[in-house]
């Protein structure tokens, strides 16, 4: 009998251990008979393959339920195998999912398999860092030949590589985006060389007109360096005082004294109205502290 390909996201028996539960069916019986689900075996497929080997008669029985049901139970069944560690466990519970279309998009998809591993957050989110981006590695995984964090760090290194060609594909695309409304605007000599294909990118075409107009090509490249820098430090400007404000604001819950030293600090020309402090509560700082936090966190 074929195994379902929910069953095989687990890992057989060592030939040791397969002779040994061979040997005690041989013994005592098949204690309990092979599930099957769309005639194909769900679990069970080390007893079925040791009652081959012992010669004993193979007992069945039908799984009732759903596909899901199925990769529940499947899953379930298999959470404690004694020969596969935890990690190897939560391998063999990705790679079920997998095969059930349950990983789309960066996230899994849980349905009713959503506890059945018992696996932590983090355990989850390793393990669709591994899927997404050296899916390869889940079968040693879930064999104990590497571990789990292993496989996440070579992962790690992979989505990084990945990150990095997109964002260089992206800066070019911006680039290229930039050089074509420049050279429209600027040359259409040099822009009809681009649409004749004399020129294979709009970037080739404005590296043309740079040397052609070395002087203004100068002049531009300064002032796109200045407008770069004055963003810059606007947003540092902007990122420094509002670390200041947020830190001064988690000191307004210490009293009225520490909000004068705020206002007197930060506002110095509010100086004439510190008796406003006193209308500063413990819920407004909390409000506040909440909401320029997460602005930090937005502007990094």
């Amino acid at each position: 009998m074929k195994a379902h390909p929910y069953a095989e996201a687990w890992p057989l028996l060592e030939s040791a251990e397969l002779q040994e539960l061979a040997e005690d069916i041989a013994a005592n019986g098949l204690r309990a008979p092979i599930v099957l689900h769309d005639g194909m075996i769900l679990d069970g497929r080390n007893r079925y393959a040791a009652c081959n080997f012992a010669q004993v008669e193979v007992e069945t029985t039908d799984f009732e339920g759903s596909d899901d049901d199925a990769l529940a139970f499947v899953q379930s069944i298999n959470n404690m195998r004694r020969h596969q560690s935890k990690g190897a466990r939560a391998a063999s519970w990705a790679i079920s999912q997998i095969v059930a279309d349950k990983r789309a998009n960066g996230r899994w998809q849980y349905g009713n398999s959503e506890n059945s591993q018992n696996l932590t957050g983090r355990m989850r989110a390793d393990l669709g860092v591994i899927a997404d981006f050296a899916p390869d590695l889940l079968p040693d995984v879930s064999y104990d030949r590497i571990t789990l964090n292993a496989a996440y760090e070579q992962a790690k290194e992979v989505k990084r590589e990945d990150d990095e060609r997109l964002a260089e594909e992206a800066r070019a695309a911006e680039a290229e985006a930039k050089a074509e409304r420049f050279i429209r605007d600027t040359a259409p000599d040099l822009a009809a060389k681009v649409e004749s294909g004399d020129h294979e990118s709009w970037t080739e075409a404005e590296a043309v007109w740079s040397v052609r107009n070395a002087a203004e090509a100068k002049a531009r490249a300064d002032k796109e360096r200045a407008e770069r820098d004055r963003i810059a430090a606007v947003e540092k400007g902007i990122k420094d005082a509002l670390g200041h404000i947020s830190n001064a604001i988690q000191f307004l819950d210490g009293g009225t004294s520490e909000g004068k030293k705020f206002l007197r600090d930060y506002l110095p020309h509010h100086d004439e109205h510190l008796t406003g402090v006193r209308a500063i509560t413990s819920e407004r700082v909390d409000a506040a502290i909440d909401y320029l936090t997460t602005i930090r966190k937005e502007i990094g």
